[in-house]
C-alpha cells in the first residue's frame, strides 16, 4: 500500500513517519494478500484494522525495528529543516543587508527648497 507522504510547507521537506506508518507501509501489502488468499474483504477498512490490532500485539523486539525507523527518519528530517533554516536565515540577512540604512543605492536623495 503506497502512501503520499506530506510536504512540510511547501519546502520539499518529506515529513518524518512514525513507527507505525513504517509498520503499517511495511505489513499492509502483506497483510491485503493474506485476505485475498483467505477470501475475506481486502478493503481499505479492514486493512488498516489488521494492521492496527497487529501492531498492538506486536512484540517489542519486532517493534524496536521500526521505532529505529522513525528515529532515522526524524533525524533525517531535522537535518533537511536546520538546512532550509540555515538558507532561509542566509536569504534575510542578504536582503537585510541590502535595504539598510545608508547603503548605497543608485538613486539620490532630493533636497526640497
Amino acid at each position: 500500500m503506497e502512501e503520499d507522504h506530506e510536504v512540510d510547507d511547501g519546502s520539499g521537506i518529506t515529513k518524518a513517519m512514525s513507527a507505525y506508518h513504517h509498520y503499517s507501509k511495511h505489513a499492509s501489502a502483506l497483510i491485503k494478500e493474506e485476505l485475498i488468499k483467505e477470501g475475506k474483504d481486502s478493503s481499505l477498512g479492514v486493512i488498516v484494522s489488521v494492521v492496527s490490532a497487529k501492531w498492538r500485539t506486536l512484540a517489542p523486539e519486532e517493534k524496536s525495528k521500526f521505532e529505529k525507523l522513525a528515529a532515522e527518519d526524524k533525524d533525517r528530517y531535522n537535518k533537511e529543516c536546520a538546512i532550509r533554516d540555515e538558507e532561509v536565515l542566509r536569504q534575510q540577512e542578504e536582503r537585510r543587508k541590502a535595504h539598510a540604512v545608508g547603503a548605497e543605492t543608485e538613486t539620490r536623495m532630493r533636497h526640497s527648497t
